[in-house]
């Protein structure tokens, strides 16, 4: 099961009062139409009611697609002294029986482009 909470947003254009839906957790299999948003970026786009501007809002999620038997953390927030080491994933309990763990580090592109 997916899970989000919502959240209020200022927009930074007309500074008109909204609110955003964060995403905590995405499960692709039972909500696929949220797949396509997280790999768009439009999961973190924020459009405002009043002037429709865009913004990125950055927060971390995590993906889970069990017919692949995967999950991906998205994380955007990195102290200045941050350095990727792989995670020692080999004490997992046998909760993810059968998933290929592995670890990567995932930029995105600005969501400011649009």
């Amino acid at each position: 099961m997916s899970k989000s909470h919502k959240t209020r947003i200022i927009c930074p254009n007309c500074q008109t009062p909204g609110e955003f839906e964060i995403w905590d957790s995405i499960n692709a299999d039972l909500d696929p139409e949220l797949r396509e948003k997280l790999f768009s970026e439009d999961i973190f786009i924020y459009e405002c009611p009043q002037c429709g501007h865009k913004t990125g809002i950055t927060y971390d999620t995590i993906y889970h697609d069990m017919q692949h038997k995967f999950m991906i953390f998205f994380s955007f927030f990195k102290a200045d002294d941050y350095s990727y080491e792989p995670l020692d994933l080999s004490d997992v309990p046998m909760l993810m029986k059968d998933y290929t763990l592995n670890s990567a580090m995932i930029l995105f592109q600005s969501a400011q482009r649009r």
